[in-house]
């Protein structure tokens, strides 16, 4: 199960996040989690959160990826103290239906 969040560069690719090999389990305080970030199909990082309360914890495998993903995530929710979980989020729900 995967779901995909697309962005397209200056140059005009079309180029995706994706979010896949999502493991979780309901705790007593909501839902931890992990999942892979792939970018164009390579691993980009993970994602987890220990569903205690706090936020999601990034591991991202270069800084490019971890720059292209904060960069997105500010984009589209600029008013947000936590953009990255918000753009985290919107890759978990649309994994629901995907």
């Amino acid at each position: 199960m995967y779901a995909i969040l697309g962005t397209t560069t200056k140059e005009g690719n079309k180029m995706n996040f994706t979010y896949s090999e999502i493991q979780s389990k309901e705790t007593h305080r909501g839902v931890s989690y992990t999942a892979k970030l792939l970018w164009n199909g390579k691993e980009a990082g993970t994602v987890e959160n220990k569903g205690l309360g706090g936020c999601d914890s990034f591991y991202f495998s270069a800084k490019d990826y971890e720059l292209m993903f904060t960069a997105q995530a500010k984009k589209k929710y600029p008013t947000l103290s936590e953009p990255l979980d918000a753009l985290v989020e919107e890759l978990w729900e649309a994994s629901l239906v995907a």
